[in-house]
């Protein structure tokens, strides 16, 4: 895996040096602020605690690793706000009923208490949960 960098210099976060935008469906009142590029999306929660989603990741058995998108990178910037970085991918918002047992599944199985209908779409034809931190 090639090495990533992040850098907080501005209101506008840098990955390997490219510059990322704000995430349009960011909510201001929710302490978690998402920014993309072509290939990341970095994530960073100025609510004083991290969701640990690398952890979550490292726990997660191979079989069922198609189902998550990975966490690439985790850190804390020099304010002390957690953040992490994922693969940035197509989703697919068709969700059915199918990838709905199965995500439950996950669910149950990981004690994700923290996810629900807005932190999972369809890619490849399967269910992926891109947001599974726990609080």
């Amino acid at each position: 895996m090639k090495k990533i960098t992040v850098t907080f210099d501005s209101k506008r976060p840098k990955i390997n040096g490219r510059i990322t935008n704000p995430y349009s469906g960011n909510q201001n009142n929710s302490g978690r602020h998402v920014y993309v590029n072509r290939e990341f999306v970095l994530k960073v929660d100025d609510r004083g605690f991290s969701h640990d989603d690398l952890s979550v990741w490292e726990i997660i058995e191979p079989k069922d690793r198609k189902y998550f998108v990975p966490i690439l990178a985790q850190g804390y910037t020099d304010d002390e706000d957690a953040w992490s970085i994922q693969p940035y991918i197509k989703l697919n918002w068709n969700q059915t009923q199918e990838a709905e047992e199965i995500v439950d599944e996950l669910i149950q199985k990981y004690n994700l208490h923290d996810c629900h209908d807005e932190n999972w779409a369809m890619h490849k034809g399967h269910p992926i949960i891109f947001d599974y931190g726990m609080v």
